[in-house]
This record gives C-alpha cells, sequence and structure tokens, in this order.
C-alpha cells in the first residue's frame, strides 16, 4: 500500500511540486493544493497506477497536459503571433516542452506581460510605459533632496 500523505504547509514555506517515476508503470506526484483563497494550502502525495492502460490511452492523458502548456505559451505571445495560424502549429513534445530549462524569472518580463494583459497593449508600448514609470520613480527621490 502507498505511503498516504496530507500535510499542511506553512505561511511562509516555500513548495515545490514534484513527479516520480516509480516501477511498473507508476507515478509518484506531490503537489500543493487550496480550497480557496482563504484556505490553507496543502501538500499532497498521490501513486498514479498506469498499468492497464494502452498507449493511445497513455497519449490522450499526455495531450491534455501538453495542451495546457501549449495555451499558456500562446497567451504569453504578442496578440498578432498568437492570432496566427502557423505559430505553434507543430509542437516537437521533448524539446519544446519536456527540455526546456526554467529560466531565472526576469522581473522585466514579466512586468511586461502583466502590463499587455491589463492594459491590451502589444510588447513596445508595455515596455515603453514600464520604461517611462521607471524614469518617474528614478526622479522622486532627486525631488525629495532638493526640498530638504
Amino acid at each position: 500500500m502507498a505511503n498516504k500523505t496530507l500535510r499542511q504547509i506553512g505561511e511562509e514555506e516555500s513548495f515545490s511540486s514534484s513527479v516520480e517515476c516509480l516501477a511498473g508503470k507508476k507515478v509518484k506526484s506531490t503537489f500543493s493544493f487550496r480550497r480557496n483563497a482563504e484556505s490553507p494550502r496543502y501538500a499532497k502525495e498521490i501513486v498514479y497506477d498506469f498499468s492497464g492502460l494502452s498507449e493511445q490511452q497513455l497519449l490522450e492523458l499526455a495531450v491534455k497536459t501538453v495542451q495546457i502548456r501549449a495555451q499558456a505559451m500562446l497567451r504569453a505571445l504578442d496578440p498578432n503571433v498568437m492570432l496566427n495560424s502557423e505559430s505553434l502549429a507543430e509542437i516537437d513534445v521533448l524539446k519544446d516542452i519536456v527540455n526546456v530549462e526554467k529560466k531565472a524569472a526576469d522581473p522585466m518580463t514579466a512586468a511586461v506581460r502583466s502590463m499587455m494583459k491589463a492594459v491590451g497593449c502589444d510588447e513596445a508600448t508595455a515596455r515603453s510605459m514600464i520604461e517611462q514609470a521607471r524614469e518617474k520613480a528614478s526622479r522622486k527621490p532627486e525631488r525629495a533632496k532638493k526640498a530638504a
């Protein structure tokens, strides 16, 4: 019988989900969840047994996850690129999804994406708006020094 694990995650605790392949078409997944925004987070461990599935059934399950990642990739693109039928028309799952190393989070890229979503503008406009805000923010300390 699998070890059943469920524990509450502390508010300040950093948690990372994981997936581990076990023997005999079994996979252990550890992930976090919460009932709603006010509820505490929990870490849950589940062992999935895929031994009774055909290759076709495994592929159908895999496509659901890959499709979610493709949707996220499309949302991150410039609207003109996103709406081009050739964009992500074919994905090499191994190269484009499995082997993609997560790069360190770039705050500027994250800010640009957030601005594009919030304002509905293109990438160049979002970068320009952020740069203007950065310049304005860097001038404020100078004004405070002059006033003192």
